[in-house]
């Protein structure tokens, strides 16, 4: 609270025997507001916020490594209802596989990556993936169309999307993250093993 110096010289003067008790008052006034404002920030302090995010249009690229959509809730431990279904699991280099997500209740959200089938916890991702139409995109992940993602959060029963085999042969895997809700997602399903021969 600041009171203008005129009001304060203004109550000196018609008041010259109460200066003291003003003063006192003042001066428990400005302890009290001290004491709220010293509450308030020690609340603040030990109040920690969380940060928590949701992607209606697509997972960003700082979920490349993880696979994980950031929610501030834990993963599902349960299986999955979305089934991950191939249209082939042996290729040629550059050739491409079609990947279809579908289940039951519909999915709101998803990221697919290639990667190698190492076993050794390399998160490298391989080959490209290409939109299958309006509610998917490419995301850039150590490369150009490296991952794929949704577009909006609308429910969807099934989603196609297409992936190229990179020119290195091998065995690949692709990871696929699906959000059946802001609380409710499963990560990492894998999907059939891909022969790049």
């Amino acid at each position: 609270m600041v009171l203008p110096i005129s009001a304060v010289k203004s109550f000196i003067v018609t008041h010259p025997g109460k200066t003291s008790s003003f003063t006192e008052t003042m001066a428990k006034l400005s302890s009290s507001l001290t004491s709220s404002c010293l509450t308030f920030l020690v609340l603040i302090s030990f109040n920690p916020i969380t940060k928590v995010a949701s992607f209606p249009t697509g997972a960003p690229n700082g979920t490349c490594a993880t696979l994980m959509p950031g929610h501030g809730h834990p993963a599902q431990t349960s299986p999955s209802p979305y089934k991950l279904a191939l249209d082939t699991t042996s290729v040629k280099p550059g050739e491409k596989i079609k990947l279809t997500i579908s289940g039951k209740p519909g999915l709101k959200g998803f990221l697919a990556q290639g990667r190698k089938h190492s076993g050794t916890g390399d998160t490298t991702p391989h080959g490209i993936f290409t939109s299958g139409g309006p509610d998917s995109k490419t995301i850039t992940c150590h490369h150009d169309h490296a991952s794929i993602t949704h577009t909006n959060n609308d429910v969807k029963n099934s989603i196609s999307v297409t992936w190229t085999a990179p020119q290195e042969k091998g065995k690949y895997q692709i990871l696929v993250t699906t959000v059946q809700s802001f609380k409710i997602y499963w990560v990492a399903q894998v999907a059939d093993s891909i022969d790049v021969q």
